[in-house]
Parts: C-alpha cells; structure tokens; sequence
C-alpha cells in the first residue's frame, strides 16, 4: 500500500498523542520516518520519556567558602563571627554562623562539617534564636551531635556516627506537605520526626544559628554548658524545595563535596 508523505506525518503525529500532548507535523518521507526513535511512538512509556524532566536539584543559595562567604547562586548573606580561610572555614567554640530569610516551611540545608569533640553534646543548628519555644525556659530545640557521636533532632529521634576531626555530610530538610523532617547522614537517614508543633521552622526573621548553643542568660536556665565544640565547614547550601530519594542519593553521591 503506497502511504503520502502528508499522510505519514499525520499517523506519525496521531502515534505521539499517547505521550499525552498534542503535536503538529509537517509532511515528511518515508526515510525521514525511519529516523524517529520507536520509544517516541510507541503509547508505552520509556526512560526516554522522562529525559525532559529535570530532576537535578537546585539550591537558592551556595557556599563553597573558598577564602569568602559568597553566595555563588543568590543574594543572600551568611555570617561568619571569624575570618574564612582559603579551604573553608575553621571555627572555635565561641564562634557562630548566621543566615537570615529563612523563613521556610518548605527547605532543605545541606553541609560538609566536622566536629573536633566527641562524646559530648555539640549543636549544629537552632532555628529558635536561643529563645524559648516549646515549654517555658526550652529552648533546646534543634540539631546537635549528641554524647553518643549520633545526630539527635532534640529531643525526638536520633541515629547516624559522627566521627571528631572526619568531615560528614549531611542534609536536613523539612517538609511542609507532610510535616516530616528528615536529616540524611552521607546519603544514609540518620533520624527523622513528624513536626505537628512546628518546631523545625526559623522564627525570628529566619534566623539560622550554626554551631553555638545557647548564651548564658536568664533563658537558659535548662540548658547544659558546654555543648560547643570547634570544628570545620567545607561547604554550605540552601533548598527551598523538598528533594526526593533520587535527588538526595545524587547530592549524596560525593560524600567529601557539597552537591553544587
């Protein structure tokens, strides 16, 4: 049976309308026809279909401290109490690092850290600006490295090995569809907890707190002293977005490096 070229390029169209689109084609030849991957017209879905979403995972903002605290994606400043070196940066345990306009219910945070303590209580992150939160005087609330060299999301769940002087990575991310806040340890999830109350949000202007616990003052009446630790950040970045398992075993691929 003799097929038109006009006649071809409709029943190529008309094949591709199972992918869910509709496509417009001009005339083409029987030779032109053979060139067209059969994953393309067939209804069933392939891989191929897939290649035109991105799944690669973007952040709003990136650190990669190399002798500066730019951000290398957005606007948005991190401070730092000292001075960054070359290779990242060195930190005492007065020091602290600070970020604002995080004021997400959706985010991921992603880092490349060590501790040179271990066997203590060491805090990573408190999102509550060293004020009260849950209970009168409680303002514990956050990410710490625990006295079992585990990471706690205090006080709910705990999990993973953080090793003094071995740099670690890992990834802290809150949903707000499902509430759940989930910290991954070198592509691994170290500890999770469904956040009802709303804890593991920024409050005071979306201020994040890296790395110092709670001042001495009339705040602090339960917090215990010496849950500082000096260390090291390689490397800091910022989602505003939730990442899937794929995503995350691919920022996760290198445990040595930040994703970006």
């Amino acid at each position: 049976m003799s097929v038109s070229n006009l006649e071809l390029g409709l029943l190529v169209g008309i094949s591709l309308l199972g992918l869910g689109s509709i496509l417009i084609f001009s005339p083409i030849t029987m030779d032109e026809a053979k060139t067209i991957p059969v994953s393309i017209i067939s209804n069933t879905p392939t891989e191929m279909d897939m290649s035109f979403v991105d799944t690669n995972p973007k952040p709003i903002s990136s650190y990669p401290l190399n002798g500066d605290t730019n951000d290398v994606i957005g606007n948005n400043e991190l401070i730092l109490s000292s001075d960054v070196g070359d290779d990242g940066w060195y930190f005492s345990e007065e020091d602290t690092a600070k970020l604002y306009n995080m004021d997400m219910f959706n985010y991921g945070i992603e880092m490349v850290f060590y501790f040179d303590d271990s066997d203590q209580w060491s805090r990573i992150l408190d999102y509550h600006n060293h004020t009260a939160f849950r209970y009168e005087n409680d303002i514990e609330t956050g990410v710490y490295v625990n006295q079992s060299n585990e990471i706690d999301l205090y006080d709910w769940d705990s999990g993973g090995n953080v090793i003094a002087g071995e740099e670690t990575h890992i990834f802290i991310q809150r949903n707000s569809t499902s509430g759940f806040v989930h910290i991954y340890q070198d592509g691994n999830e170290a500890a999770k907890i469904f956040d009802t109350n709303y804890e593991y949000i920024f409050d005071k202007k979306g201020l994040a707190i890296f790395f110092k616990d709670n001042p001495d003052n009339e705040l602090s009446q339960n917090t215990v002293p010496n849950e500082d630790s000096s260390g090291f950040l390689d490397c800091l970045n910022i989602y505003d977005e939730t990442l899937t398992h794929d995503q995350l075993s691919l920022i996760t691929s290198n445990p040595s490096e930040c994703y970006y």
